[in-house]
């Protein structure tokens, strides 16, 4: 039986690319994902995309040009996603001159 869709809505089919040794998938947090793409803006959303897409305990070097080279953003809307992240709580610094951490959700504040 059809779903029943109003005027207000569309009906919109899932189509992705094939899942193989070509065509590489990445898991993510579904309540994290929705957190972010409600309480970050564009270019901090496209960042997190791009931090999150790696594996648990990646590591990499960050910068200007990776982040152009991978998320479209120019340099002034880059230090504009690095600031938001680091903000909102999902880069925090490891306590070194240059090293951070990202989290998918922000840690928790103690009580």
């Amino acid at each position: 039986m059809p779903k029943t869709t109003y005027a207000n809505q569309k009906r919109i089919r899932i189509k992705q690319v094939q899942k193989d040794g070509n065509h590489l998938y990445c898991m993510m947090n579904i309540a994290a994902l929705e957190y972010v793409m409600k309480n970050l803006k564009p270019s901090g959303l496209r960042l997190w995309l791009y931090l999150n897409k790696n594996r648990d305990g990646f590591d990499l070097e960050l910068s200007p040009s990776a982040i152009k080279n991978n998320c479209g953003l120019p340099p002034s809307s880059c230090r504009k996603a690095v600031e938001e992240l680091i903000e909102s709580g999902h880069i925090v610094s490891d306590g070194t001159s240059n090293g951070f951490i990202f989290y998918e959700m922000p840690p928790e504040t103690p009580p």
